[in-house]
């Protein structure tokens, strides 16, 4: 029996070089013969069946590598748990060695998609963590720690149910304690703090963590370095789900540091489509607007200018819909008169665009003409502004429905815009359309509109406007 084993193992020595399946075959045949030609009596003891048995397995798990069929990794499994029951005395085989090939076995399962993948991918961790404080060798450990690496990265996901994050999480800690410079666990370890983050906790530590180790990676590693790209996509992913998550100025203003320097990136070094990128800027700028965190006008030029690149781009029409809206509201709640450095002619430009992109959106057509009726009184005086602002306030007091709250609104600029223009140039046919306008203004008495515009005074305005716009 013996001479059967001998030969096993010298079928398989002749493999590694050969590389031929043949011999893995020859070996596994030689194997098995060794195992079922023992006495019966001998079977569950017998010191050639105890020693062939973990050979057997390192056989199957070659050969299953080889084949690329799961179902030799899934056997050995299946023998090397039972070894692992017995004492190490029985078998003459170190445990460390038997708890490394299940992990190998427990891997090719993973890669195969064969079993359950998420129990074999915490069985894994386990194990490993056992292999650290067991007497493997340090390349025994490393060895084993990046094809564990591996099946995490392609296998655990947002979404995916029953993911063994914690047992994870710890096994890959405990090797980044053990193997400080190894950046696959460390990368990966990141990786699975922010999947854990994003899916189970949403606990500052694990986020703090992630941040740390990306960060980390980013600073030390060399130029051209494959991982820091990678990392850097992981960063403003991160960035931006506690954004949407806690939507503080904070985060705000974090997420759009990772946003622009995502853009300032190739297409290719990025997995986000540009597109995608510039979209979610603009919603991190929108957030600094709304809590008055930063430079609000340099941010609004920011949106306006980022807005006429995403029309322009693969951005689909509720993409482009959305991010209009958003800047219609920035606009209507930040641009005022008398508010210095207001990015007037990028926010009209921009509004324009949307205009000739979505001419059926009201929201931007009455943007459009507000921040024209800004600009004309706080800038230009151009009679080009005047006239484009009336004309699409009309445009709106005319065709839109019955009780359209937009209705009252252009009314009310168009009668206070008419009176800011026939007190600038002061002739009869101006004076008369403004009268006019403001007639038919309060004759619709909207008590609940605000008059927006009466604090407007430029410089050579008399105070004869007050009364003007003052109508009852």
């Amino acid at each position: 029996m013996f001479d059967i084993l001998g030969l096993a193992i010298t079928q398989l020595k002749r493999h590694t070089p050969s590389n031929q399946t043949e011999d893995l075959d020859k070996a596994i045949l030689n194997l098995t013969k060794s195992i079922l030609l023992q006495p019966r009596s001998r079977l569950d003891r017998g010191p050639v069946v105890l020693q062939a048995l973990p050979v057997l397995a390192e056989v199957l798990i070659q050969r299953s590598g080889v084949s690329k069929q799961p179902e030799d990794a899934i056997f050995a499994a299946i023998i090397l748990r039972r070894l692992r029951d017995r004492p190490q005395e029985a078998f003459g085989f170190p445990r460390h060695r038997v708890t490394s090939l299940l992990v190998d076995a427990l891997v090719l399962q993973v890669r195969s998609k064969a079993g359950n993948v998420m129990k074999n991918i915490g069985e894994m961790a386990v194990l490993y963590c056992e292999l650290l404080a067991s007497d493997a060798s340090e390349s025994d450990t490393t060895r084993s720690i990046l094809p564990i690496c591996v099946a995490i990265l392609s296998e655990i996901h947002p979404g995916v149910p029953g993911q063994p994050l914690d047992q994870v999480v710890e096994c890959l800690r405990a090797a980044r304690r053990h193997k400080p410079d190894l950046r696959e666990a460390r990368y990966t370890l990141a990786y699975s703090l922010c999947i854990r983050y994003c899916t189970m906790t949403f606990a500052n530590d694990d986020y703090e963590e992630a941040m740390s180790i990306y960060d980390e990676i980013i600073t030390s590693s060399p130029p051209g370095d494959t991982l820091v790209p990678v990392a850097q996509d992981q960063v403003t992913v991160l960035a931006i789900f506690r954004l949407m998550m806690h939507q503080t100025p904070e985060d705000a203003i974090f997420a759009a540091i990772n946003l622009r320097r995502l853009r300032d990136q190739p297409q290719e070094a990025s997995a986000f489509p540009r597109h995608r990128v510039t979209s979610l800027l603009m919603d991190a700028l929108v957030l600094q607007v709304r809590s008055k965190a930063g430079n609000v006008m340099k941010n609004i030029r920011e949106m306006a200018v980022l807005y006429c690149e995403l029309l322009a781009s693969d951005a689909s029409e509720s993409d482009t819909t959305r991010s209009t809206l958003l800047i219609c509201e920035a606009i209507l709640s930040e641009i005022r008169p008398g508010v210095p450095g207001q990015p007037l002619d990028q926010v009209v430009e921009c509004l324009r665009a949307a205009r000739r992109h979505k001419p059926d959106l009201r929201e931007a057509r009455f943007t459009l003409a507000y921040s024209l009726c800004i600009r004309y009184c706080t800038m230009t005086f151009a009679n080009d502004d005047y006239e484009e602002a009336m004309s699409i306030y009309d445009e709106i007091i005319t065709s839109s429905p019955p009780g359209d709250t937009f209705v009252p609104l252009a009314q009310h600029q168009v009668t206070a815009l008419a009176m800011f223009r026939s007190e600038i140039h002061q002739t009869p046919e101006y004076l008369e359309e403004a009268i006019y306008r403001a007639r038919a203004f309060s004759s619709s008495s909207p008590d609940s509109v605000p008059l927006i515009l009466l604090s407007m005074r430029p410089c050579k305005t008399p105070q004869r406007i007050v009364s003007i716009t003052s109508v009852p």
